[in-house]
C-alpha cells in the first residue's frame, strides 16, 4: 500500500503534521465513527491517492488509501504503515477484514476470497498462524491450527452431510495433504460409521472424493 513515495514533482503532499487533512472520530468497539470530512485526496507518483491523517509526509492516524487498480485500505496507520483495525478490498472483490501490524495482517481477521470462501482466525506477519476457521462455497468447513499460512497440527473436516475427517497431526506441502508417519486420522461418515487409519498406511486419504477440492 503505497509503495510510491510523494514527491512535489508527482503530487500534492501534505503540509506540516496534518494541517491539510483533519477528522473528527470516536472509537466505538473496533470500528470508528468520524464526524467530519477526512479532507482532500493525496495523488502519488503511481496514481495511488489517499485521503486522511498525516504525521508530517506520512500517513498516520486514520485514512482511506485507494490503489491505480481500485483495490482500497480503509482504517488505522502509523508512520506511513496500515496498523491497527482496517479492511482492504482487493480489486477483484476479496476482502480482509480485522487487525494489521506494519502493513501486514497480523493478529485476527476475515479474508473473503472473490469465490466466496473464506477464512476467519488469527494471523502473524501476513499468513495465518495460530487457530482458525476455513468455509467453502459448497459448505465444506475446516476448523484447526496453522502454521506460517498452512494447515499444521490438529483440526477438523466437515461436510454439510454430516461427514468428518479429524485428525491429530498433519501438514500441507506443495498443494499436497501429507501426513505424519505415525499419527492416527479418523473419517466420520454421515451415518456415524468411524473409519480408523494410520498415516504410514494411508498417507494420500486426503486426496480422495470432495477433499482434493479444498487443497
Amino acid at each position: 500500500m503505497g509503495s510510491a513515495q510523494c514527491s512535489a514533482s508527482g503530487c500534492v503532499c501534505p503540509k506540516g503534521d496534518g494541517e491539510n487533512a483533519k477528522v473528527v472520530e470516536d472509537r466505538v468497539g473496533a470500528g470508528f465513527v468520524r464526524a467530519a470530512a477526512l479532507g482532500p485526496a493525496y495523488i502519488f507518483e503511481d496514481g495511488a491517492t489517499y485521503t486522511g491523517q498525516w504525521k508530517g509526509n506520512m500517513r498516520h492516524g486514520y485514512g482511506v488509501h485507494v490503489e491505480a487498480d481500485g483495490s482500497k485500505y480503509e482504517g488505522e496507520w502509523i508512520e506511513d504503515k496500515a496498523h491497527g483495525e482496517g479492511r482492504l478490498e482487493h480489486s477483484d472483490g476479496a476482502t480482509y477484514d480485522g487487525t494489521w501490524r506494519g502493513s501486514m495482517k497480523h493478529g485476527h481477521g476475515t479474508y473473503i476470497h472473490s469465490d466466496g470462501s473464506k477464512y476467519t482466525g488469527d494471523w502473524l506477519n501476513d499468513l495465518q498462524s495460530g487457530q482458525g476457521t476455513e468455509e467453502w462455497s459448497d459448505g465444506a468447513t475446516y476448523s484447526g491450527q496453522y502454521t506460517a499460512g498452512r494447515k499444521n497440527g490438529t483440526g477438523k473436516y466437515a461436510w454439510p452431510n454430516g461427514s468428518h475427517f479429524r485428525v491429530s497431526l498433519w501438514t500441507m506441502t506443495y498443494m499436497a495433504m501429507v501426513f505424519m508417519f505415525g499419527q492416527m486420522a479418523v473419517y466420520t461418515e454421515a451415518n456415524g460409521q468411524n473409519n480408523k487409519c494410520t498415516a504410514k498406511e494411508n498417507s494420500n486419504i486426503l486426496m480422495e472424493g470432495s477433499m482434493k477440492a479444498h487443497m
